[in-house]
């Protein structure tokens, strides 16, 4: 059996990414050969409903990333065998990198919408939005798979691991508390200023959490809405923005405080920032301020996890042995 594993669920796209090719061993066997696979796919569909504006339909299906790398099974650059032995047992190959966050795109790849010649690294998602005109469906994917190669009756055979989806989440805005000043004034000067504070309980949230909204210094009466959007916004101007969450709540000029918990829904997209296109998930605070409306925007960081495989482990009495750690340059 192989497996690739990563120690950790979620790791920034900054950030070093570590794992390892763990290779499940039930009889003697000489390897040539372990490759890893990494791809990063896109998949954008948006699709009306009306027929006046089906040519306006977008079908994109983008391979951004598409490497290989071989790892060192030998652990000694200057072996002249072309084979290693393995027997009964588990084998671990390490393996690290660093994503990148901008890169070159070659002549070759520039597609018709000139991407600057960078690659963005957005976060993993995945969304699925109906709207009355139009069904938006999104992919961000970063999938992981291997090879062995390896001689059995003096023939070469081949066998493939599953895909692992690597979780890349993305910080597009790290601040938990923001400030707001609201301001009312006539032609001449300022009639009242009041400066009001928006604070949210974590910097990132998993589908399906709860949001605990707190705002401070508040002491106005009204009804406050407190709504979460998924909004998706594409290259040519295309913006669609779907309400997915609401709480209502009320103010009085008394009360200084107020404290309130609202649900994302399990199926919310995680936030993404590309080149062609991106996914917000907004708080929006909306009341009204001497008649006039206020509204409120805050981003939030969601993560929605995306699993390529099962973990599981097999039980083998040797002890494991792990290879030297191959870093991986782009």
């Amino acid at each position: 059996m192989l497996k690739i594993n990563f120690p950790s669920k979620f790791y920034k796209n900054t950030g070093a990414i570590d794992g390892n090719v763990t290779l499940y061993v039930n009889k003697e066997i000489k390897i040539s050969k372990i490759t890893l696979f990494f791809k990063k796919i896109q998949k954008i569909n948006i699709e009306y409903n009306n027929e006046a504006f089906k040519n306006y339909n977008i079908a994109e299906n983008r391979l951004v990333i598409d490497k290989s790398f071989d790892i060192d099974i030998y652990g000694n650059k200057n072996n002249t065998i072309n084979y290693q032995n393995l027997r009964f047992g588990k084998y671990e190959f390490p393996f690290s990198f660093l994503l990148p966050y901008e890169s070159k795109i070659h002549g070759s790849d520039r597609n018709a919408n000139n991407l600057n010649n960078k690659i963005i690294n957005g976060g993993s998602t995945k969304l699925i939005s109906y709207h009355n005109d139009v069904c938006v469906m999104v992919e961000n994917t970063y999938q992981f798979s291997a090879k062995v190669f390896y001689i059995e009756n003096d023939k070469n055979e081949i066998f493939t691991s599953e895909i692992s989806n690597l979780n890349i989440l993305q910080e597009t805005d790290p601040k938990q508390k923001l400030k707001v000043s609201l301001k009312v004034f006539n032609i001449l000067f300022y009639v009242i200023k009041k400066t009001l504070y928006i604070k949210h309980d974590k910097l990132f949230y998993f589908s399906g959490d709860l949001v605990n909204i707190e705002i401070e210094n508040i002491k106005i009466k009204s009804i406050i809405h407190i709504e979460i959007y998924e909004n998706f916004k594409f290259i040519d101007g295309f913006v669609r923005s779907k309400k997915i969450a609401e709480e209502i709540v009320n103010s009085c000029k008394n009360k200084n405080f107020i404290n309130c918990n609202i649900k994302l829904p399990y199926n919310c997209a995680a936030t993404c920032e590309e080149e062609t296109f991106s996914v917000e998930i907004v708080l929006k605070i909306k009341f009204r301020y001497f008649k006039n409306e206020v509204v409120i925007n805050k981003t939030l960081n969601v993560i929605n996890p995306i699993y390529g495989n099962l973990n599981y482990e097999e039980y083998y009495p040797h002890e494991v042995v792990r290879f030297s750690n191959l870093f991986i340059e782009f």
